[in-house]
């Protein structure tokens, strides 16, 4: 299926694992999931930053992306997770 076919505000839920689109710009891919999710619904981008204490630049590197296209981050989560630690950032619109 194309992003073109996806019902505008059918997702409560859009999650994104290690997809770099989002984590550099352009990330034009924000329009689409911000087309597709529902009123109140929530995105989360999980990825592995190259070093250690990457998370709050990365984190503030999606804020901004994101913001174009009314999205905000709500929560940032860290994990230890061999061999490099994990973020997943939470969005809302």
């Amino acid at each position: 299926m194309l992003a073109a076919d996806l019902p505008d505000g059918a997702f409560d839920l859009v999650v994104a694992v290690h997809v770099g689109a989002f984590w550099r710009p352009p990330a034009a891919e924000f329009a689409v999931v911000r087309r597709v999710l529902a009123p109140g619904g929530r995105v989360l981008l999980v990825d592995q930053p190259l070093q250690p204490g990457q998370a709050r630049a990365k984190a503030d590197r999606v804020a901004g992306l994101a913001a174009p296209h009314r999205l905000a981050v709500t929560a940032v989560h860290t994990g230890d997770t061999p061999p490099r630690p994990s973020i997943a950032v939470e969005l809302r619109a």
